[in-house]
């Protein structure tokens, strides 16, 4: 048969463009190694706890990655996305029991 993009586009369809991956933008997070930002006595309420746009996995498909977690005593969601060795996109959502 026809490849998909040697055929006509119907009436109503269109061709969208995928802008692809783009580089990511600088992410704040606090440097608890600086003994003032450790024993701040502002809560840390952030929504968005650890960002790390360039993880790199091992030959196995791990990858080890350690964040400090807010003041908040509320389940945490850690979303994981991705892209793999052939392309494909990735995403795991797991849900922590906060203490």
């Amino acid at each position: 048969g026809q490849r998909n993009e040697e055929r006509p586009l119907g009436s109503h369809q269109k061709v969208v463009p995928y802008l692809g991956y783009t580089s990511p933008k600088e992410f704040y997070q606090p440097i608890y190694s600086v003994e003032k930002n450790r024993n701040n006595n502002l809560p840390d309420y952030r929504s968005t706890l650890y960002w790390q746009p360039n993880l790199t996995c091992d030959e196995n498909g791990m990858a080890d990655f350690r964040f400090y977690t807010g003041d908040s005593k509320s389940d945490c969601t850690i979303l994981v996305e991705g892209i793999g060795p052939k392309g494909e996109i990735l995403r795991k959502v797991l849900q922590v029991k906060g203490q």
